[in-house]
């Protein structure tokens, strides 16, 4: 991808500047989440939604990729093909001090709650939605909590306290009640793309 400022070329799996006046510059990583619109219109009834009433002849609702996601085609040949998972896994992928480690989405879908660690960092990821993760540091206060599911109240317990916590990862109820927990950037994507870019990637729960 371009920036039009300055039409610098940036890696989009690695948010770095590779030809231009940003080359060797690192973008700002923020947390983002991919819902469906049901579940999104459920956390948040009060969303505002953009306009596709842009002044270009778009076909906004029509997805350009297709059946890419399904099929076993590569628009694009790459030279590091890891055969650990199939091309097309939906992966969450977390780095941090050099390392790096992939989680099947489908796994932390089912698991709902996932307390792990990479490196020396302490991380949970949370999924109480389809499709849709959120990744939190644990440490409130200097405490590293654990977590777990209530599939009963559809809502996360630490296991420290006993508080109650939804997928905002703020304390509802119990001795944490008001506190907030640190949301935390991942990338998300092909099992194939993620592999290319970090080569020596673990795979949880390795």
């Amino acid at each position: 991808m371009y920036d039009r400022l300055t039409g610098s070329l940036w890696s989009q799996a690695l948010g770095e500047g590779i030809v231009g006046t940003h080359a060797g510059e690192n973008l700002t990583r923020i947390p983002f989440d991919l819902a469906y619109w049901k579940d999104w219109k459920q956390l948040y009834p009060r969303s505002m939604v953009l306009s596709t009433d842009t002044g270009f002849t778009r076909p906004y609702g029509v997805d350009p990729y297709g059946d890419y996601y399904t099929s076993g085609q590569l628009y694009f040949p790459i030279s590091n093909i890891d055969t650990r998972m199939g091309l097309k896994e939906i992966v969450v992928g977390l780095n941090n001090g050099g390392h790096s480690k992939a989680y099947l989405l489908h796994q932390i879908e089912s698991s709902k709650v996932i307390n792990d660690k990479i490196s020396n960092k302490t991380i949970v990821l949370f999924s109480l939605y389809p499709h849709m993760v959120r990744l939190y540091s644990p440490v409130i206060a200097g405490q590293t909590l654990d977590f777990q599911y209530n599939a009963s109240t559809n809502k996360i317990i630490d296991k420290q306290t006993g508080s109650e916590w939804n997928f905002d990862g703020i304390t509802v109820s119990g001795e944490m009640k008001g506190k907030q927990l640190t949301r935390l950037p991942f990338d998300e994507c092909f099992w194939f793309a993620w592999a290319a870019f970090h080569p020596q990637t673990r795979i949880y729960p390795g």
